[in-house]
This record gives structure tokens, C-alpha cells and sequence, in this order.
């Protein structure tokens, strides 16, 4: 984002003046003035003042927020927003769909039909899903190793500050706990 968009979100909003905006692309710059509004009303109505976004990039093509202290609400406020990054162009802020180019490494952005054209990217392709392994497989995956306790879990979701960490997070605690019932099931169909 050029000095002279980061300079005005400072200005209007002193929590982001620490943020690092260098991968944060002009064409959210509409996308995030509205979202800082909006978080800017948040902490005024409840008083907080050492709230910080320390970095705006995208991850995986959308918009990432990363922000101190840890606050499940404003994490909800900034969802909405990184989804609807999906489909706006970080370049220019026109429509625009994720893309993707291949050189030593994948990259992927959300560029409009021109921006993707210049910089070389094509629109991105789903990928089928891949089948899901047998949950007996996802137990053997910790056969041999430290199975996550609940307690591991609940410390994992108070350190994560990103929606699809925490997702992430919730997502590998339901497997476990399934995996978990499954072999007592299992467990107590051999004993009997």
C-alpha cells in the first residue's frame, strides 16, 4: 500500500499506527478504511485502548488482520471482511476472483481479469477434494506419538488470534475426539 494510504489509515485510525501494510495491496484500501471504522466503533464503545494491528497481508489470496491483545470480537468484525476480500481485486478494488501463477513456488492472489493478465496469473481451479481417510488411520497417525489433550486444544485457541487458525484448531479437536471414541468403541468390542 503506497505512504500516502497508510499515512491517512494512521491518521484516522492510531491503532494501526504500527501495522506493516507493505503486502497489503491499494485495491483493499476502501475494504480496510471501512473495517478499521468499524473496529474503531467497537473499542470506543467499550473503552479499550491498547488494542494494536501489528500486520494487514493477505494469506492464501484474501486479507489477513493479525492484532494484539487476542479478541474473539474483533476476530468475528474482520471475517466478513476477509471473506469478501475473495472476491475484490487487491490491486485496483474491482471485482475479482482468486488467481494463481507457478514459478519456483505458488503464489496466489485475488486480481480482476486485467491485473491477472498483466502480472502473468491465471484464474484458480478447485482442486477436487481428496477422499477422507478411515478415522482408524487418523488414530494410527498417533500411534506413537503425544495424542492432544483438551487441554492442549483450549491452550492452542487462546494463543491463535486469526479466524481460520481457530477454525483450523476446532476442526483437528473434533477428529481427535471422534478418533478418540471410535477406538474405545473399538477397545470395548475386543474386550467383550
Amino acid at each position: 500500500m503506497n505512504q500516502t494510504l497508510r499515512d491517512r489509515l494512521v491518521r484516522d485510525y492510531p491503532f494501526m499506527s504500527s501495522a506493516d501494510l507493505s503486502e497489503c495491496g491499494e485495491g483493499w484500501f476502501q475494504m480496510l478504511n471501512e473495517l478499521c471504522e468499524t473496529i474503531q466503533a467497537y473499542l470506543v464503545g467499550r473503552n479499550i485502548k491498547d488494542f494494536q494491528i501489528t500486520q494487514v497481508d493477505q494469506t492464501l489470496g484474501t486479507l489477513n488482520v493479525d492484532f494484539v491483545p487476542r479478541n474473539r470480537k474483533i476476530s468475528k468484525i474482520i471475517e466478513p471482511v476477509s471473506k469478501r476480500s475473495a472476491s475484490i481485486c487487491e490491486t485496483c478494488g474491482a471485482e475479482g476472483s482468486l488467481s494463481t501463477r507457478v514459478n519456483e513456488f505458488l503464489s496466489m492472489r485475488v486480481l480482476c481479469p486485467m491485473h491477472r493478465s498483466l502480472y502473468g496469473y491465471e484464474e484458480h481451479k478447485e482442486v477436487p477434494p481428496r477422499r477422507e481417510a478411515k478415522p482408524q488411520g487418523f488414530v494410527s497417525l498417533y500411534a506413537n506419538a503425544h495424542i492432544p489433550t483438551e487441554e492442549d486444544f483450549r491452550r492452542a485457541l487462546e494463543e491463535a488470534h486469526d479466524p481460520r487458525e481457530v477454525d483450523a484448531i476446532l476442526e483437528e479437536a473434533s477428529r481427535v475426539a471422534e478418533a478418540r471414541s471410535r477406538a474405545r468403541v473399538e477397545n470395548h468390542r475386543q474386550n467383550n
